[in-house]
């Protein structure tokens, strides 16, 4: 089993690549197939960094899709009903 630290956006597309191939082959090597993902998965979160999103942002635009809260208050963050 040949499996390669990735370290650059070219060792990302092998790994992907190499996930597929390993995923979708008759016969499913479970240990290779976690030990890419867990690889893929580290560089991902290091190279692209997401901040986590704003609470108030979020509610203001999918609160009304969600529906009324209990209580039947209208969603507003404005502070007026």
């Amino acid at each position: 089993m040949i499996i390669r630290a990735i370290k650059s956006d070219e060792d990302l597309a092998w790994a992907l690549q190499e996930f597929e191939r390993v995923s979708h082959s008759d016969e499913v090597d479970e240990d290779r197939q976690l030990i890419l993902g867990t690889l893929i998965d580290a560089y991902e979160r290091q190279k692209y960094v997401m901040d986590p999103p704003d609470p108030v942002e979020t509610l203001n635009r999918w609160g009304p899709a969600w529906g009324p809260p209990p209580g039947g208050t209208p969603w507003s963050w404005s502070g007026r009903p």
